[in-house]
């Protein structure tokens, strides 16, 4: 996924403006005329509000894609369910590994590219002459086990060069990225070719990506069924991430950019004052109508930013309440836990008065909705004793696995509070800052309260 910052976008539509501009034949003798260089000045408006507005639209979907990685906890590899989103970290095992082109390192999967400098008259370019990549199955294994991943169509690796798989299943989505270790990128080496009389050099580079076993990965998919397997994939609304940054560092990289939502307008009331004064070169408006043109185009751009800011309050209090009504659904499953507990402590507590009272007590502690705002260890605190009343209990393969659900749940409501926490913080920070300061007091928009954890 393209990773948009304002620095980025500047860049591209700032090389484009310079083009534009200087573009022209040192014998056009128009070329750099007043009525020329107002026309480029006129097209260099018009590609400053294009490029702002295809820029904030690539961060908005990309941003999208991000929050659902955020707002996904992370999971073991036994947790993983078919038809839903997966995020999980772990390490690359595989039952057998191929190897790579070039330096034969086994892997996973590899990219490799080969470029050949090409003489075109006075210059020269590189040509890429041989573009293969390769992948054999593969796991993301953790202490709980593992699930497969299918690489097939995945669509970047960071080389550069378009991944040309020799198999591919037809359309699919885009986005979809693996982070590979760079065995060499664009090393040069020099190729003799024999002649008639006299050998000449050719001058190769060459590039190597690969993924090897053992490596730690975060990854990010859709877990399919196939075969009476779970299995990894792309999905049109969750790309498959395979990348050796954590979760939280991957996540990090996209949230540099997020003011371009914000900066988009300011590029747009640029350009549309340079469009308008270059169109003004050539029509010969009358002054006030001019004025008004201007006055009313730059109030549109900022009522659209007005409008802009607004929605993003609005996001920004979804996005949060959102992560409250996860924690509810977490709490829900765990409260649907219970009676297996319960039934299963029976069968080894023969119904003694005082575990039937710490029954009790968990049924209670574990079903109330707020919860959330109490100490879950007290609770494990509890089930412990009791495992360690009873050791046939803690032997039990029923009570491991309804235990070992409680703890999964017990650590998703964790992530979901802290989620929540962090998407409360994000809204408080925002609509106190100038300008949405000035949209909180009119629209009345409020704090949210955080979720605190409680006293044992």
């Amino acid at each position: 996924m393209k990773r948009i910052t304002i620095l980025s976008s500047l860049s591209v539509v700032g090389l484009l403006c310079a083009i534009i501009l200087v573009f022209g034949d040192e014998d056009c003798d128009i070329c750099y005329t007043a009525e020329a260089m107002a026309g480029k000045i006129f097209v260099c408006g018009l590609v400053v509000i294009i490029g702002a507005i295809y820029y904030t639209k690539k961060y908005r979907a990309t941003e999208d894609i991000i929050f659902n990685i955020e707002n996904q906890p992370l999971l073991e590899t036994n947790e993983a369910t078919a038809d839903v989103p997966f995020a999980g970290e772990g390490v690359v095992w595989a039952p057998a590994t191929i190897n790579s082109y070039f330096s034969q390192t086994p892997c996973v999967y590899y990219h490799a590219i080969l470029e050949k400098l090409v003489k075109s008259g006075k210059s020269s370019h590189w040509k890429i002459v041989k573009n293969v990549a390769d992948y054999t199955s593969f796991y993301i294994q953790d202490s709980r086990g593992k699930i497969k991943v299918d690489a097939m169509n995945m669509d970047d690796d960071f080389s550069g060069c378009k991944i040309d798989f020799l198999e591919c299943s037809g359309k699919h989505p885009r986005n979809s990225e693996i982070d590979c270790e760079v065995i060499f990128k664009k090393e040069v080496f020099k190729e003799a070719v024999p002649g008639l009389i006299f050998s000449s050099t050719v001058k190769y580079r060459k590039s190597e990506y690969v993924l090897k076993p053992g490596e730690n990965i975060f990854a990010y998919g859709y877990v399919i069924k196939r075969d009476n397997e779970l299995v990894l994939v792309e999905h049109n609304n969750h790309p498959l991430i395979i990348s050796q940054k954590s979760r939280d560092l991957y996540i990090k990289e996209f949230y540099k950019g997020k003011n371009i939502i914000y900066f988009v307008y300011l590029l747009i009331a640029i350009g549309f004052v340079l469009s308008l004064y270059a169109a003004n070169y050539f029509i010969r408006m009358d002054g006030i109508i001019f004025a008004v043109i201007l006055i009313v185009g730059l109030s549109v751009i900022m009522a659209s930013l007005l409008t802009a800011m607004y929605n993003r309050i609005i996001q920004l209090k979804h996005r949060a309440l959102n992560a409250l009504s996860n924690i509810d659904g977490e709490i829900k499953r765990r409260s649907d836990l219970i009676p297996g507990l319960v039934e299963v402590v029976k069968k080894y507590t023969a119904y003694e008065s005082e575990t039937q009272k710490l029954i009790v007590d968990l049924r209670v502690k574990m079903v109330k909705v707020d919860t959330i705002n109490i100490n879950e260890k007290s609770v494990f605190k509890n089930i412990i004793a009791l495992m360690e009343q009873y050791p046939d209990l803690k032997a039990s393969k029923n009570f491991k696995d309804i235990f070992i659900n409680i703890v999964d749940t017990e650590e998703r409501i964790a992530f979901s509070r802290t989620f929540y926490n962090r998407a409360v913080r994000k809204y408080n920070v925002l609509i106190q800052q100038f300008p949405f300061v000035l949209i909180t007091n009119l629209f009345n928009f409020n704090n949210m309260e955080f979720i605190e954890l409680g006293r044992m």
